[in-house]
């Protein structure tokens, strides 16, 4: 988003969200912006241990996590981590890339 101007994550859920007609619901807000790039798996986890909030009640529903790129693991584990502690049902995650 710092870099392009836009939200690329946010363009593929979009697009993912459309081709399989399901809802498009951005129920996560990330607090704080700490830089991850070059950073161990374990300096991931501690950073993001309260990254995120729900935007949204999500009880017994089923969320579908889209990222661009997965390095570690450790934004998704925290962002499903959250969502199930939100109420989620399911928690199922859908990445592009690895690197």
């Amino acid at each position: 988003m710092r870099q392009r101007g836009y939200d690329h994550a946010k363009l593929i859920a979009r697009h993912f969200a459309r081709l399989h007609h399901a809802a498009y619901a951005p129920v996560l807000a990330r607090m704080g912006q700490h830089r991850q790039v070059g950073a161990s798996g374990e300096r991931r986890r501690q950073q993001l241990g309260a990254a995120f909030r729900v935007t949204q009640p999500l009880a017994n529903k089923h969320v579908i996590l889209i990222d661009d790129v997965v390095t570690s693991g450790a934004t998704l584990e925290a962002a499903a981590n959250t969502l199930r502690k939100a109420g989620a049902a399911r928690v199922d995650a859908t990445v592009f890339a690895r690197a």
